[in-house]
């Protein structure tokens, strides 16, 4: 699990979409060779560390290409609010198949 907390000094808000899509982009060969299809739901409005969203979004789908079965990787990224007890300073988790959860 990977968290974005508030402790860095480049906090600013922006549109998660746009930082999943500069990580599809940096991605192209590992996501053509194995033919994997990338869907998302819509993404919020986030405030966090930009440098840290730029490395999350590129682990996760990495992550989900490099450890998967033989077959074509399906991977969809959601977003929901997170609920009572979660990690304070956080506002969503992102989600991947198998319902592994990422801050």
């Amino acid at each position: 699990m990977s968290r974005i907390g508030r402790r860095d000094s480049d906090i600013s808000n922006f549109d998660a979409e746009d930082a999943l899509s500069a990580a599809i982009g940096n991605l192209t060969i590992a996501i053509d060779e194995p033919h994997a299809q990338i869907t998302h739901d819509p993404l919020p409005q986030i405030c966090c560390s930009i440098n840290r969203i730029t490395q999350l979004f590129p682990n996760l789908v990495g992550n989900a290409i490099k450890y998967r079965s033989d077959a074509v990787p399906e991977i969809r990224i959601t977003a929901e609010p997170i609920t009572e007890g979660a990690a304070e300073g956080s506002t969503f988790f992102f989600t991947l198949p198998g319902g592994d959860r990422s801050l």
